[in-house]
């Protein structure tokens, strides 16, 4: 177990991906055939490693193995999260190129997998938070598959626990989502894009999050082009512009700053 917890401090404090993976694979091999949850504690982190490193299938196998070993716990929690670990992969292989609709109607089917077992559980707020992150990754899945109606009943979903449980500023990433699905649905609902990406500034500059401001003033001006309404999307692009900049003054260094948007942004 000092194994797996120094490979946790070895991502949170130094953010070194490399070393983490070394420790979780050490601790991964003392738990195997001794300590069942070790096991599956350590298989789960390395798949969220692997994920953070662009190697999804390998995080994909981790989770599974995973599973295999929390199999007769009773650690609903856990399995929940390997099974929305696992669909976030397919989620995030997707974007990157490397998988392709099969994976997303995998990406699906984990989600319902997670949702069965936390549907089992006593409601507590952990659980709601895991349904938040569930619904949001569905949708996901759907905006990618291009699933619209789907995508938004999820990104709904997403909302109402978030707004049920009073997650605030978790919020307001449902409704930057619902607003990239409008726009992409056409002409038709570029006012309930505007809505959403309206809503969704809001609740970041509330929250104090300029990133994610940044990120909606970006999107809100796209679709304000989109509408032929030059001026005013210029005017939300350099508000976003000035979001940007202000994060990137804040870097130490000229090299740090010319590497943000490879860097922290991704």
């Amino acid at each position: 177990w000092s194994l797996l917890f120094e490979g946790i401090l070895a991502n949170e404090r130094e953010r070194n991906s490399a070393r983490c993976e070394r420790l979780f694979r050490a601790a991964l091999a003392a738990g195997q055939g001794h300590d069942p949850l070790l096991e599956a504690r350590a298989a789960l982190a390395l798949g969220v490693t692997c994920h953070t490193l662009d190697r999804w299938s390998e995080s994909i196998a981790f989770c599974r193995q995973a599973l295999q070993a929390l199999d007769g716990l009773d650690k609903p929690i856990d399995v929940a999260s390997a099974w929305i670990n696992m669909a976030i992969a397919c989620t995030a292989g997707y974007i990157g190129g490397a998988f392709g609709q099969r994976q997303l109607d995998e990406g699906v089917d984990y989600c319902q997998q997670a949702l069965a077992v936390l549907d089992s559980m006593t409601p507590t707020r952990e659980r709601a938070s895991l349904q938040a992150s569930v619904y949001n990754t569905l949708g996901n899945l759907h905006n990618n598959a291009g699933h619209w109606h789907d995508a938004i009943a999820a990104y709904q979903g997403h909302l109402a626990i978030c707004q049920e449980a009073g997650y605030r500023c978790r919020s307001g990433i449902s409704y930057d989502n619902l607003g990239q699905v409008y726009e992409q649905m056409g002409e038709a609902t570029f006012d309930q894009a505007a809505e959403a990406y309206q809503a969704a500034l809001s609740i970041h500059q509330e929250c104090q999050d300029p990133y994610l401001e940044a990120l909606a003033w970006l999107s809100w001006a796209g679709l304000t082009q989109a509408q032929g309404q030059r001026q005013q999307a210029l005017a939300h692009y350099l508000h976003a512009i000035d979001q940007f900049e202000a994060l990137r003054s804040g870097i130490s260094t000229a090299e740090a700053r010319a590497g943000f948007f490879a860097t922290v942004a991704n």
